[in-house]
């Protein structure tokens, strides 16, 4: 039987990234990206809060990583302060996909705001490049937006409005909620969408909705993260919960807004 190779997720500083950790970054990068070197340097020290790692247990070399950018603020159409999590860049070989890294380190960190913090709403947004993102979103989460079945709700719609001008300005679109790009980032061999893809009903959402995708254009999403939505990650991850459960007070450094 085929083993799943094993990754450990660290969150750290990006200024603390040593330079071979940001040699290894780049390399896993610049792989599938159409930057420069300085450019992913740029992007990994100047753009984030926070770097999430991905290592592999067995090398111990850096296999994926993605940023996150936090910020707290009140929003019209909200009763409850916004805990807003952005998040950027993320990359991680195929061969280290396995057993749910992205939704375990977003559920770590969004459980213990849940539990620390239950006075803030939480929301998780990221600009799409591809339809992975977005489909990543839809098959963990029951409410999200856009969504091929129900329109937006004008306190969401704003929210990413408001999102979307403040980080991208002009480039944003709030007809469409799609963001031009001034070149394409993605390496063609990344995530295309083939004709059969068009049968599942999100991707081709994605697809009519981001039509400059092709060229590189993004497609903003957002997710508000419930209790529901923690309850069904746990049961998904852990055989045995309980053993399990002390975990998420050990994620170190304690995440809050710089």
């Amino acid at each position: 039987m085929k083993t799943k190779k094993q990754i450990r997720v660290k969150i750290v500083n990006p200024a603390s990234l040593s330079s071979k950790q940001k040699d290894q970054m780049c390399a896993v990068y610049l792989r599938h990206h159409n930057i420069s070197k300085e450019e992913c340097l740029q992007r990994i020290t100047g753009g984030f809060d926070r770097i999430v790692l991905f290592v592999s247990k067995e090398e111990g070399k850096i296999v994926g990583f993605n940023g996150i950018r936090i910020s707290i603020f009140k929003h019209e159409g909200f009763r409850r302060p916004v805990f807003s999590l952005y998040i950027g860049q993320l990359f991680i070989e195929k061969a280290y996909r396995g057993n749910h890294p992205i939704q375990r380190f977003l559920f770590k960190i969004m459980l213990r705001q849940q539990l620390l913090r239950p006075w803030l709403k939480p929301i998780i947004w990221a600009d799409s490049l591809t339809f992975k993102p977005y489909i990543l979103i839809a098959q963990n989460n029951r409410e999200f937006y856009p969504h091929p079945d129900v329109e937006t709700p004008a306190n969401y719609k704003s929210f990413m409005d408001f999102l979307g001008t403040q980080r991208y300005g002009g480039n944003y679109d709030p007809e469409t909620g799609c963001v031009s790009k001034d070149k394409k980032l993605i390496k063609d061999h990344v995530a295309p969408i083939y004709p059969r893809l068009l049968e599942n009903k999100y991707i081709r959402f994605y697809a009519e909705r981001n039509k400059g995708y092709q060229k590189g254009n993004g497609m903003l999403v957002c997710t508000p993260w419930s209790w529901d939505t923690s309850i069904r990650l746990f049961k998904k991850f852990t055989r045995n919960g309980f053993q399990r459960f002390g975990s998420i007070f050990k994620l170190r450094p304690n995440l809050n807004p710089s």
